[in-house]
Parts: C-alpha cells; structure tokens; sequence
C-alpha cells in the first residue's frame, strides 16, 4: 500500500508548486526493485499485489492497468476507480457518491469482460475498514505464489 502523499494521485505530474512528486517514478522504478533486492520475493507478478485506500485505491488500480504483468492482486479500498465521471469532482473532494457510483461502474466493466473479482460495499463514509481490509489481506496471501 504505497504513500501518495497528499494529493499526488500516483503519478508524475508535469509541473508542482509543492515540488517535485514522481510518485509513480518512486513506486515502479525505485521501491519495486528496492524490496526484491532487499527482502525475499518473487520478482513476478505472482509474487506481487499493490494496493489502497481513497486516492491509494486509484493509484493501486492505476498501477494494475498501466503496469500489466506486475501485479497478480488489486486492491481498491473506497478508491475511485475513475476521475474522468461527473466532471472531474472526486478529484477535487473525495466523496463516496462519486467513488462508489465509479466502482459500481467499473465492476459491472470487469463482469463484462469476464475478469474475476470480488467486491464487498459496506453502508457509511469514506472510511478505512479494518475489518474488510483483514479479509483483503487473506485473499491477496492466498492469491500470491507460495514460498
């Protein structure tokens, strides 16, 4: 589950007034292969999942598209799965109507496709659920390749 910071959307922005913010640099080019030569892994995707919460939950989808082939597991807890829909607004203030309308969305396009998936939507805020997140975390351990 890779820091964003506050409001880096997982990518390499053009220009900053905050300085610069290649997360997605960080993420792909420089953590990834920090923890295969520092930890015990398969440097595969089976041996990988990426996950988030809010705006980790996009960048978590965001990497799995953009990175085919890395990731055997995507995570999005009340991620938004799109900022294109309603204009843009998720982007400016992360609300649930919009995040939960963009995974309703995005979910019926993986069932169209045929992609396995699971979804669990909980009634409330935007907020992390440790509950669903420990039954997450099982699945992701079952998914990956075993050492």
């Amino acid at each position: 589950m890779p820091d964003g910071g506050h409001a880096g959307w997982y990518g390499n922005p053009a220009a900053s007034n905050a300085g610069p913010r290649d997360w997605e640099t960080f993420h792909i080019a420089q953590l990834l292969p920090w923890i295969d030569a520092t930890f015990r892994t398969y440097a595969e995707s089976d041996g990988r999942a990426v996950a988030g919460f809010s705006m980790g939950g996009f960048g978590a989808l965001k990497y799995a598209a953009k990175y085919h082939g890395h990731f055997a597991s995507v995570s999005a807890h009340s991620g938004p799965a799109s900022l294109r829909r309603d204009q843009g607004l998720v982007t400016h203030w992360v609300n649930e109507t919009q995040v939960l309308a963009g995974q309703r969305e995005f979910r019926a396009r993986l069932g169209e496709a045929g992609v396995p998936h699971e979804w669990h939507e909980e009634p409330g805020g935007h907020v992390f659920r440790a509950e669903l997140f420990r039954r997450d975390l099982d699945g992701v351990v079952a998914r990956l390749r075993k050492a």
